[in-house]
């Protein structure tokens, strides 16, 4: 590829036939990274733009771009069980207790999981969005399968695989 930002370079990264990394060094300085290594991705398709704010000014210096179809990102606002009609991020603050099971080094919150189920119900209830276009991630493995047992038991349909696309992905 013959592009400025590209050099050639053997596969330990030093340059051929003798050529400078100055400029390498150059667009390293610039952009805070390394190009030959980390790829910074900065379209993103998924998220409403109000979402992308903060993200973009504290980890991508106000690079990132919203893509997202506006008929996707937009269906929720003016949903009367937003605590802010218009707005499509809060916080749910819940007093329940982190647990663990037997010799299990992962945790879950019952009442957590709860909730979980509790919004998931409401959010398909409204009629806005189907199962598979929801997604839930939790750092705990525990977490997952509860909250997967919950929604079995309510007889929602769960993806049990990311590609499946089948039901509400839930995973960590």
């Amino acid at each position: 590829m013959q592009h400025p930002l590209y050099e050639k370079k053997k596969l330990d990264g030093s340059p051929i036939d003798g050529e400078s990394s100055e400029h390498t060094a150059k667009i390293q300085s610039h952009l805070g990274f390394h190009p030959f290594f980390i790829t910074k991705l900065v379209d993103n398709y998924r998220a409403h733009p109000s979402l992308l704010s903060l993200p973009s000014r504290l980890f991508y210096d106000n690079e990132l771009v919203p893509k997202a179809d506006p008929n996707r990102t937009n269906r929720f606002l003016g949903w009367n069980q937003l605590p802010i009609v218009n707005f499509l991020l809060f916080f749910y603050s819940i007093c329940t207790i982190d647990d663990r099971e037997g010799n299990s080094p992962s945790w879950f919150n019952a009442g957590e999981a709860a909730m979980v189920g509790s919004w998931i119900e409401k959010i398909l209830a409204s009629g806005r969005v189907r199962p598979e276009e929801i997604g839930v991630i939790s750092p705990y493995k525990r977490q997952v399968k509860k909250i997967q047992k919950l929604l079995e038991n309510e007889n929602l349909p769960i993806a049990h695989d990311i590609k499946s696309r089948d039901g509400i992905c839930v995973g960590s």
